[in-house]
């Protein structure tokens, strides 16, 4: 995906849209949320801050790409990004199977996914309320990248990890969002964890196997694609890399030569006292 900006939105009349149009938007899409699509849009109109993701199955979007006058995805993700400017982020465009690791292919890729940001821009100028007088503020300097390569660990933290909220003694991160595959056009996977649960990261995972002086962390830690598709999100990789961080510092104050010298609760103790979420959640 290629990222991008628009300024000049009025919040307050789009998220009032919002409010009175819900079929046109993604909303309660986890089964754990108790309100109706109705309460929800109502709340985040409520909240002043467009939070808000249109839908391709909504009569906007979908019948623009009906039409041709829109690219085939499946929503329309954005988030304020300056109140002073009145702008939002803008998350939509999409390619697959391109070969991330080919440096050609990356590059070519480029002039789709900006193509795909006029197209976006025109379409939510054209027939989104309160985006008439919107403009580009800026494009992403680099091409997002879901998946490329991922290191075999010690412990692969596989799907049903993910789905099930499975708890671990050696966790040092916890995830809990859904697992979230992308494909092409309107291919696209999302599976909540079940109940609204959260689940752990074990330490396992940052170590590659057949190294003992390497820890990874991020989108290429050990991982099932369906389970690197909930944890590759920022919140659970900044917690792995505070992981990986403290592990390494502390390999540096032992003189410890190995990775797998670090006593997991040693480790969990350190990220409890910098303020890191071991313990409890649902």
């Amino acid at each position: 995906s290629l990222v991008f900006r628009l300024g000049n939105v009025d919040y307050r009349e789009f998220l009032a849209f919002q409010r009175d149009n819900p079929d046109q938007f993604m909303l309660k899409e986890n089964p754990y949320i108790d309100k109706t699509r109705a309460e929800c849009a109502a709340a985040v109109a409520e909240a002043g801050l467009p939070f808000s993701v249109i839908d391709a199955r909504g009569g906007l979007l979908g019948a623009a790409m009906e039409q041709g006058r829109m690219f085939d995805t499946t929503a329309v993700y954005m988030w304020p990004t300056s109140l002073q400017r009145s702008e939002v982020g803008l998350n939509t465009t999409r390619l697959a199977n391109i070969d991330a690791t080919d440096m050609s292919a990356l590059s070519d890729s480029l002039a789709t996914l900006t193509s795909q940001v006029r197209q976006c821009t025109t379409f939510l100028k054209d027939d989104i309320p309160r985006f008439a007088r919107a403009h580009l503020a800026a494009i992403a300097p680099r091409v997002g990248i879901r998946e490329t390569r991922r290191v075999v660990g010690e412990y692969e933290l596989g799907t049903e990890d993910v789905l099930e909220g499975k708890k671990s003694e050696s966790g040092i991160a916890k995830g809990a969002h859904h697992v979230d595959l992308h494909g092409s056009g309107r291919d696209q996977q999302r599976v909540p964890v079940r109940d609204g649960r959260s689940y752990d990261i074990p330490f396992e995972c940052l170590i590659p196997r057949g190294l003992t002086n390497v820890l990874v962390a991020g989108r290429c830690f050990s991982s099932s694609r369906e389970g690197n598709g909930s944890a590759r999100v920022m919140g659970p990789c900044m917690a792995m890399g505070q992981a990986a961080g403290t592990a390494a510092a502390l390999m540096a104050v032992n003189r410890w030569t190995d990775t797998r010298q670090v006593p997991v609760d040693q480790l969990r103790d350190n990220l409890r006292m910098q303020g890191g979420v071991v313990d409890g959640t649902y």
